[in-house]
């Protein structure tokens, strides 16, 4: 199983609050809270030309602009404890075509994370995020990009399995339990649900 190679800024935050020029007061409260980016596509370059996920790239030819602005060990640098990472699939194509090359990405999406089992865990529900995050893993919510999957018939969704129903219901990715605060945000018309904090 490969290592992935990463510098945890956790186990130092008073350096870490020092390389970013802020209280180390800032730092801790960030270290204690859930920090999950809503959008990371980063996946398209590794489907596209075999961008390593794995690795840690610098800013790239444009700066971070339109490629080159995460990889897994700046997203465990940054201290993210989960994502919302997306899966491509070229619009464009027929959509029996567009079906089959979703699964297949899938398969490769999955496979990506699943080289790193200590640092990442694929999730649907906050009860899989929380059980992730007692042991330090980042919670992988896939997600699949706009509308570039058909709708898929309920049996095939079965077949799938619980990552694929994941990122097929877009918006709906994370099973709200009672006391948390969150919408779900992008989810098809008649699936937006919030749970409000209790007293």
């Amino acid at each position: 199983m490969p290592t992935l190679a990463f510098t945890d800024p956790r186990k130092d935050l008073a350096a870490w609050a020092a390389r970013l020029s802020i209280s180390k007061e800032a730092v801790e409260i960030y270290a204690k809270s859930d920090v999950i980016d809503l959008h990371l596509d980063t996946f398209i370059w590794t489907r596209i030309f075999g961008y390593d996920l794995g690795k840690k790239h610098g800013e790239g030819l444009l700066g971070r602009h339109f490629y080159s602005h995460c990889d897994f060990p700046r997203a465990m640098e940054a201290g993210l404890t989960g994502g919302v990472w997306l899966i491509t699939t070229n619009p464009f194509l027929p959509a029996k075509v567009r079906r089959n090359l979703f699964f297949k990405n899938l398969r490769r999406f999955e496979g990506e994370f699943a080289k790193y089992p200590d640092v990442f865990r694929i999730v649907r529900t906050t009860a899989q995020y929380r059980a992730g995050a007692r042991g330090r893993k980042h919670g992988v919510f896939p997600r699949r990009a706009g509308r570039q999957l058909p709708r898929l018939r309920p049996h095939r969704l079965r077949q799938a399995g619980p990552a694929a129903r994941a990122a097929h219901h877009a918006g709906a990715l994370v099973q709200l339990e009672p006391g948390d605060h969150q919408l779900a945000s992008g989810a098809p018309r008649g699936q937006r649900r919030a749970h409000q904090p209790g007293p």
